[in-house]
């Protein structure tokens, strides 16, 4: 249509155009006394030919330039200096996307129909030529076409477009229909979401100032609840084994996930874990991730028990230092909170920022070396310190072999009493000197 319009005045141009759009949506009202429905305009001096509703009657009038529609209301121009009102097939811009999916069309019976609009006849034949597509492949494009009423065959060998303003009047109507009903479907799952997590607890509500979570399973649905429904802080304890209700004492990853997303929700989320974790990469590299992510992380070299003090409203702790598969309890006792809340505090001053992790100065001990002597000196065994440090009793003995290599220490005993002359017992590091002989 582009050339007819380049050849019109401005004002032409642009009524032609603005006519042309208002029949194209199928609201155009029948006048004149014409079959169906047609519009004209003087437009004689451009020669163009177009034919009639009958397809075959060919509109000559000198003073009317007439453009027919038959029932589908498909325009048919017959004059090579005119362009149809549809895009041809393959003049599309280049790159631009088939957008009929949505209304059941794949890409070969888009093809096809818009290779039909450009002829108000076809033969199945033609069909196939015009369409670079496999011919078992267009033949079944023109049975689906037909059955969803974009094509229809008046005569056995004949194929004729449907308008789309027609065709896809009932196609787009069931889409909307469908997005609608979908729309419809995600709203009420919504709500119904919404419902569900405001009701939703790990047990049943609590009732009173102490619930107990006896099991592994409802202890880390309570971790859960704690990251999705706090609603200021977050406060963590992470002592010796893995989070409570985890199987494994090695994999944080659920729990540093957690704590990620407690934090994307603005919570403030602080966390102590224990020296060891320098001992895995894994654990190690996991903890500088969340710091990343917007947790506070410090080390400690040692913590009493898993424990949570949520937006100091309620504190949740594993029921057995020893065992965080027995379970929690979670505790809403103002007295007992205060208690948490104020043990957290004494631990997190002297902790050390995760970032800062070093390694000490040339012959100093690390905080864990120093308090592992302290509680050996205290009368603890390997597995309780393993305990303690959340690693294995094998881990333990190794790491006082080695504190017995500095010094040339040949037993516990003479560790010890070596420890205690070279201060590192004290609060103030001493460095490690070399070897000596032992004298016995």
């Amino acid at each position: 249509m582009a050339p007819m319009l380049d050849r019109l005045p401005p004002t032409g141009a642009a009524a032609l155009t603005a006519f042309d759009r208002r029949v194209r949506s199928g609201r155009m009202p029948q006048f004149l006394d014409v079959y169906d429905w047609s519009y004209g305009f003087d437009f004689a001096a451009n020669g163009c030919g177009i034919l009639d509703a009958d397809y075959q009657t060919e509109l000559t009038d000198d003073d009317v330039y007439a453009i027919g529609a038959d029932g589908c209301h498909q325009p048919v121009p017959t004059s090579p200096s005119t362009t149809n009102l549809f895009p041809q097939h393959g003049s599309a811009g280049e790159g631009e996307a088939l957008m009929l999916a949505e209304v059941g069309l794949d890409e070969t019976c888009e093809l096809v129909y818009r290779a039909a609009l450009q002829r108000p006849v076809w033969s199945l034949e033609q069909l196939r030529d015009a369409v670079d597509q496999p011919a078992a492949e267009v033949d079944a494009a023109v049975r689906r076409l037909m059955e969803i009423g974009l094509l229809r065959r008046p005569h056995a060998e004949q194929i004729r477009p449907v308008n789309p303003a027609v065709g896809f009047a009932p196609l787009l109507s069931y889409a909307e229909a469908r997005l609608a009903r979908q729309t419809r479907a995600v709203e009420l799952t919504r709500a119904a979401v919404a419902e569900m997590s405001a009701s939703f607890r790990a047990s049943p509500a609590l009732l009173h100032d102490v619930e107990l979570l006896d099991d592994r399973d409802a202890a880390w649905l309570c971790v859960e609840e704690i990251a999705a429904k706090a609603t200021t802080s977050i406060q963590c304890l992470a002592a010796a084994g893995g989070p409570p209700g985890l199987e494994t004492s090695t994999d944080y990853d659920p729990a540093y996930r957690l704590a990620e997303f407690a934090a994307a929700r603005g919570i403030r989320v602080q966390l102590i874990l224990l020296d060891s974790i320098v001992n895995d990469p894994r654990l190690l590299a996991g903890a500088r991730r969340v710091h990343d992510n917007g947790v506070e992380v410090r080390t400690t070299p040692t913590l009493p028990v898993w424990t949570f003090v949520v937006d100091d409203r309620y504190v949740v702790i594993a029921v057995d230092p020893a065992d965080n598969q027995r379970g929690v309890i979670r505790v809403s006792h103002p007295g007992l909170v205060a208690a948490a809340a104020d043990l957290f505090g004494r631990h997190w001053p002297s902790a050390v920022p995760i970032e800062q992790q070093a390694s000490p100065p040339a012959g100093e001990l690390t905080r864990q070396q120093r308090h592992l002597l302290q509680l050996l000196a205290a009368g603890a065994k390997d597995e309780s310190v393993a305990r303690q440090f959340s690693v294995s009793a094998r881990t333990v003995r190794r790491m006082i072999a080695d504190l017995a290599d500095r010094i040339g220490a040949t037993s516990r005993f003479e560790l010890g009493v070596q420890a205690v002359r070279l201060g590192w017992l004290d609060d103030t590091p001493q460095p490690a000197p070399g070897p000596e002989p032992f004298h016995g």
